[in-house]
């Protein structure tokens, strides 16, 4: 991964703009700050969207000079995000769109609060509430994997099944649901996640599946995307 991103600083250095394709943007917000202070800029962002995917543009604006970023997509809802100039101050990540004629700015991201409290011996240790900047959380050996199944109760729903295991995988249970979804989309009916199929057996999410998972609003919001798709 460090050698990718590496590969997108050398393409911002020699002028090549990276631009990624999402889903026309709902909700965006920092993730995680990957890089030390004063150093070049490294960090993700959550990123929900709905309808068509659009060309995006991420821009850090920092001591009044805007900076091209370059993007990789990691996963639906999280984007990595690297830039040659370092965060100093009050700072900003801006996000265009190209609306087919022009780019439009539409969404800023302000993580000027955010630099001075990351300790990068913290990047893989689970999320806790007195951690500024969120981690995906980190799953123990006595977590789920692929091959257990999960406990359910006759015609048990999806909510109810998520709020018994969220706390056993350290996520809330938004994330909990798509992670269960995810995993077992063949249990739905129509690959829809309002319609759990009753008595269904649900595998268990895999330490990978969960570990993506990102922050509460984000997975809130593509829980509620999701669930407004037409069967």
């Amino acid at each position: 991964m460090l050698m990718r991103v590496l590969y997108l600083l050398l393409l911002i250095q020699i002028n090549i703009f990276i631009n990624i394709a999402y889903a026309k943007l709902n909700y965006v917000s920092l993730n995680t700050i990957e890089s030390e202070l004063r150093e070049p800029l490294f960090l993700k962002l959550n990123i929900v969207g709905s309808g068509n995917n659009l060309p995006l543009r991420f821009t850090l604006v920092s001591q009044k000079n805007e900076t091209e970023m370059a993007a990789h997509r990691l996963n639906a809802f999280m984007v990595r995000l690297a830039s040659i100039r370092p965060a100093i101050g009050e700072s900003f990540i801006q996000v265009y769109e190209f609306d087919g004629q022009a780019w439009q700015k539409v969404q800023q991201v302000d993580i000027s609060n955010k630099l001075e409290s990351f300790d990068p011996s913290l990047a893989n240790r689970p999320a806790q509430k007195n951690i500024t900047s969120p981690v995906a959380p980190q799953v123990t050996s006595k977590e789920p994997d692929t091959e257990c199944q999960l406990t359910r109760e006759s015609k048990e729903t999806l909510w109810s099944i998520a709020s018994r295991y969220k706390d056993n995988w350290r996520v809330d249970v938004f994330s909990a649901m798509l992670a269960i979804f995810q995993t077992n989309k063949n249990k739905f009916s129509h690959q829809h996640i309002g319609y759990l199929i009753d008595n269904a057996s649900l595998a268990c999410p895999s330490r990978k599946t969960i570990a993506m998972m990102g922050e509460k609003e984000a997975m809130k919001a593509e829980f509620f995307r999701l669930n407004k798709l037409p069967i």
